[in-house]
């Protein structure tokens, strides 16, 4: 059983110990093999020339699955069976809580969108390792009939129990449980008797569950002490085994920070990007996209995008890509229509930053590390343009200000308006996009809490002090 009092990196994994007590309790055979650290860098090589647009959560879940594959082998199983689906099917993430939020119509969508993306995204790198161990790989959750009934369900149903997360009285919305959504799925499994810690047990990721993605980050760093390299990452070994490759990828610049998240992002995962796309809503914003592409010494697609009439994306082909990329967050409609046009020309379509956030966490603590620093652009208050956000922390301030102006609701998200921003520095930009000025929000944030007034009945108060 699991040691509590161990806490380094070498901790028992906790999906064993949980399968040995769900075995226990459904008198069911259980079998277990612990990895050392060699056998883990065998499963890597293993995996890498047959997972397409490898990274390191794939990779991980690679390595996971086929090791769980070649048990299977060894006991003389033919088939295995996989519980991927129930999270799309069943709004298991962390993104269907804002779209359950937003009603059944918006839920469905959000959840069709989630499959539609799960062959190049899950089922190519499954059903690639599970040949290596020549066993077959099959999907409960992916039944036809049964994705009928889920994707059909109401919303409510999804949640299950809840509990608010935040202060009382900020107005926080309540989400979903520990236990990680699926509330129709989990309520299923007790009617058939499932045992509770089973049937409540908080969502935990394969990888991080059986803690490959930990032998992962050792391997890395023992790779980067050889390196003598401090900015050695996880990327840069899994993209240095033999036969891990990516496919060129079209990105989609448009007036949000987040593109240029989504591009430092891709960039981190060692992937190639081939051109820009440009919007063509408004002159600005082309504009910026041609300066963003210019910098970069990439081409930018001569047939800019419609986003008000939904997008076009022949003119991608020229550029022999096989995905496009955006950086939409929290728009059903901007995501739906980006991911139509990618089908109608047979290309992927990726949204890398979509429901990665909680809404009651700041977008922008994604981007500040690695030496990347934002200027705010675009703020309810304008004393607050123009400042430079570099940490978690100030990061951290900007949204408190913005619930503070906006209710507690509002996120910095570019999708929801509020909040711009330009980059200032990053690893993967070659120079700032524009010089950094002597203001830190750590200062204007100081104010903030010093002047802390309760924005149903003292805003105007709060604009007097800031302004």
């Amino acid at each position: 059983m699991e040691d509590k009092n161990i806490k380094n990196k070498y901790a028992y994994p906790e999906d064993l110990s949980m399968a040995e007590v769900a075995a226990a309790e459904m008198s069911l055979p259980w079998n277990a093999h612990v990895l050392d650290l060699k056998e883990a860098e065998q499963l890597l090589l293993q995996c890498a020339p047959v997972v397409a647009d490898l990274n390191s959560v794939k990779a991980s879940v690679a390595m996971t699955m086929l090791s769980a594959c070649k048990m299977a082998a060894r006991d003389n199983l033919s088939v295995v069976l996989s519980g991927l689906g129930s999270e799309e099917a069943f709004a298991g993430y962390q993104r269907h809580v804002r779209a359950c939020g937003a009603g059944d119509v918006a839920t469905r969508r959000d959840r069709t969108l989630g499959l539609a993306q799960m062959w190049h995204r899950d089922l190519q790198r499954d059903w690639a390792v599970a040949r290596l161990a020549k066993v077959e790989i099959r999907y409960p959750f992916l039944d036809a009939d049964l994705l009928a009934i889920a994707l059909n369900l109401p919303s409510g149903e999804f949640l299950g129990r809840s509990r608010p997360r935040g202060p009382a009285g900020a107005g926080a919305e309540a989400e979903a449980c520990a236990d990680g959504g699926k509330g129709a799925l989990r309520a299923v499994a007790r009617s058939l008797g499932a045992p509770q810690r089973v049937s409540e047990r908080r969502k935990r990721a394969a990888q991080y569950g059986s803690r490959i993605y930990n032998a992962l980050k050792i391997l890395s760093n023992e790779a980067g002490k050889q390196q003598e390299d401090s900015r050695y990452h996880q990327a840069n070994y899994v993209m240095s085994v033999p036969g891990a490759s990516h496919s060129p990828i079209a990105l989609l610049h448009t007036s949000g920070y987040h593109s240029i998240q989504v591009y430092c992002l891709l960039r981190s995962w060692r992937c190639q990007i081939a051109c820009i796309i440009p919007p063509s809503d408004q002159d600005s914003d082309y504009a910026a996209a041609k300066a963003f592409a210019a910098s970069l010494q990439l081409p930018l697609l001569r047939c800019a995008v419609r986003c008000s009439e939904g997008y076009e994306m022949a003119g991608l082909m020229e550029f022999q890509i096989e995905a496009a990329a955006c950086g939409h967050v929290c728009d059903l409609d901007l995501w739906g229509s980006f991911a139509a046009a990618c089908d109608a020309v047979s290309l992927r379509a990726m949204a890398p930053e979509w429901g990665s956030c909680p809404s009651n966490q700041s977008s922008m603590r994604r981007i500040v590390h690695d030496g990347t620093a934002l200027q705010l652009t675009k703020f309810p208050l304008s004393s607050w343009l123009g400042h430079t956000i570099s940490s978690p922390e100030e990061a951290d301030a900007v949204l408190d200000a913005l619930q503070t102006i906006c209710g507690p609701d509002a996120t910095d998200d570019t999708d929801a308006g509020y909040v711009d921003c330009d980059f200032v520095s990053s690893p993967f930009l070659p120079c700032g996009v524009r010089d950094v000025r002597d203001k830190s929000v750590a200062l204007v944030s100081a104010l903030l809490q010093q002047k802390r007034l309760c924005f149903q009945s003292h805003v105007h108060g709060l604009f007097q002090v800031l302004v």
